[in-house]
């Protein structure tokens, strides 16, 4: 009989042991679906933001538009206004700069900063063009500032454009794995082109007579879009490891945004570019951004 008991209760230890496995892998499946669908959510996320970032920190590309007129402000002859174009894009060559910050920041800090920065600079720019000799500014209230520190203001705004767009390339490589990061690192990129025509539809609406404007918009837009995104970039992973392979159903999903944003493009091109008064400009804006990207 101690040995009838004695089986008897081995083999309850041994169902009750299967029973728990079961019910184990039945939590690690369904828990395992929940955190995959968590990380796709996430990861398309991040992509959602870098796209925005990149769509509104183009900030040179509308240097054109202002340029006459900051000429005229500042008082400085064709040549040294050409130097002010090559500042901007000689700030670029300070981008290396960004990688040391992220050795010692947050990535969601070194956004900030760079939003910062084309803050300082642009805003600077604004008042060398409107209170420092523009216009609006009488001689005698107006102050001169020096061409040196103007110098500085394009190189900083172009140095504020590289760490944008590391942090979107991080941003990228961290969200997801290698076969489709190429891919989501594109896309973003993209966007980044049609910086000018965004901005072109946002003066046009605000004040399609101002050259000021741009100055201001370079300014107040990639630091609103920086502060929009922090949400996502927060959820964004601190390495790549987490990400082995792409879902099967990543590349159905990039190729619905690839076409998205070759719509966006040829819409902008078309229409934008015809764009001269501020009704029509504010239809446009509102077309384009009612469906999120």
């Amino acid at each position: 009989m101690g040995g009838r008991g004695g089986g008897e209760e081995e083999e309850g230890v041994v169902d009750g042991g299967r029973h728990h496995l079961r019910h184990e892998q039945r939590l690690n499946v369904f828990g395992g679906e929940e955190d995959d669908r968590d990380e796709g959510w996430r990861r398309w996320s991040v992509l959602v933001a870098t796209v925005w970032i990149q769509a509104l920190t183009g900030t040179n590309f509308d240097f054109s538009a202002y340029s006459s007129a900051l000429k005229s402000s500042l008082g400085v002859s064709q040549e040294a206004l050409n130097c002010l174009a090559t500042a901007s894009d000689l700030g670029k060559a300070l981008g290396w700069s960004s990688g040391l910050a992220l050795l010692h920041m947050p990535l969601h800090a070194v956004l900030m900063l760079s939003a910062a920065m084309g803050l300082a600079a642009y805003a600077a720019q604004y008042y060398c063009l409107v209170f420092a000799g523009g216009a609006d500014a009488g001689a005698s209230s107006s102050v001169a500032v020096p061409y040196p520190l103007v110098f500085l203001f394009c190189l900083i705004a172009g140095c504020s454009i590289c760490w944008f767009n590391t942090v979107c390339f991080v941003l990228c490589i961290r969200s997801f794995s290698a076969s489709s990061r190429s891919l989501a690192l594109s896309l973003s990129i993209s966007f980044n082109g049609l910086s000018a025509a965004f901005y072109t539809l946002f003066a046009n609406a605000l004040s399609p007579f101002s050259p000021a404007v741009y100055l201001l918009l370079n300014a107040i837009l990639p630091l609103a879009v920086s502060v929009l995104a922090l949400p996502a970039i927060l959820l964004c992973h601190k390495n790549e490891g987490h990400i082995q392979s792409a879902p099967g159903h990543d590349g159905r999903v990039f190729l619905g945004l690839y076409i998205l944003a070759f719509i966006t493009g040829i819409y902008l091109v078309v229409f934008g570019s015809f764009t001269a008064t501020s009704s029509t400009a504010w239809v446009i804006l509102t077309v384009r951004w009612s469906p999120m990207p």
